[in-house]
């Protein structure tokens, strides 16, 4: 039976506003609506309106926005990304190691593998288990030194703002004789004069740093010509990440589908990648799903469809 134009409206603005109170536990609802409101393409203000029952436009068009976006979010939660960096796969254990050894020792090291194989997962990691230890900067293309040493002004506590010079100067009385361990993601993209300024900030502080990246990011601290020995001479850790090992994939896969017994070895003949392997799992999970196959039902047949909706 059809429902009718107002019950479906009043249906869909009490739906919304159950999911809004889920997001908050019962705090402001001021943000979660206004990030809907981006989702549906429509403001804040006309949403307000619509879940207090005073807007005077078209309700059920609205409504219809609500009940796909909504739908969305329930698909979202039933094939979310599934999170397995952070079990102790051999790159995972190697990464979290070397930021020990720079943290304790103050050394400064490098990090360096294909994008994929758990450096920056195993980064946030060490950084939520050392909260009051560690200044992590994450990079992108075209930062500079300046750039950069704004990101570290502002992330120990100052406004970011000043000379590079002044800046610099802000961040060595602040840091020298602390224990701090100051963590560039994506240090590939830095400049050689900025990575420069991360070793004068070390030779000056004593505090350890960690550079992490594509292995480009080693080339670079060589120099082209060999030509900066000052700076490739300070490190005194380093770690080249490769592919996950047999091990690895078998760890990874028994955790996200339990009672898969060995379909953990088709995965790992198709990828040893960990960002493509998580895709092929969400994507086996969702062909198993709808076709109401149990995991420990789960066969080669069905990883190989999978593969057809993944880039590997």
């Amino acid at each position: 039976m059809k429902k009718d134009k107002t019950t479906y409206i009043n249906e869909q603005r009490e739906n919304l506003k159950q999911y809004i109170d889920a997001q908050n536990s019962g705090d402001d609802t001021r943000s979660s609506i206004n990030a809907v409101s981006r989702s549906l393409g429509v403001s804040g203000a006309l949403l307000s309106q619509f879940m207090n029952d005073k807007y005077p436009g078209d309700n059920e068009t609205v409504a219809k926005k609500i009940e796909s976006f909504l739908q969305r979010q329930v698909e979202r939660e039933d094939y979310s990304e599934i999170l397995i960096d952070t079990l102790p796969t051999n790159n995972f254990k190697r990464v979290y190691n070397v930021a020990r050894i720079c943290h304790v020792e103050g050394e400064m090291g490098v990090v360096t593998g294909d994008a994929g194989l758990g450096k920056t997962r195993a980064l946030h990691q060490y950084n939520e288990d050392n909260p009051d230890g560690v200044i992590l900067i994450e990079v992108i293309p075209g930062t500079t030194a300046k750039t950069l040493m704004t990101k570290i002004h502002k992330e120990i506590g100052f406004a970011g703002s000043g000379t590079q010079t002044a800046m610099f100067e802000d961040a060595r009385e602040k840091l020298q004789g602390t224990d701090r361990l100051l963590i560039i993601d994506e240090a590939e993209h830095l400049p050689t004069s900025a990575l420069e300024l991360t070793r004068r900030l070390h030779d000056m502080t004593g505090i350890g740093i960690l550079l992490s990246g594509m292995p480009k990011l080693l080339q670079n601290l060589r120099g082209l010509k060999s030509d900066f020995r000052q700076l490739y001479s300070r490190i005194g850790i380093k770690a080249e990440l490769s592919n996950l090992k047999e091990e690895d994939v078998k760890l990874l896969v028994q955790a996200a589908i339990p009672s898969s017994n060995g379909l953990y070895k088709h995965f790992f003949k198709r990828t040893q990648n960990g960002r493509s392997l998580s895709k092929l799992m969400k994507r086996t999970l969702q062909l198993a799903q709808k076709n109401d196959i149990p995991n420990n039902r789960i066969g080669a047949e069905v990883v190989e469809k999978a593969q057809q909706y993944v880039i590997i």
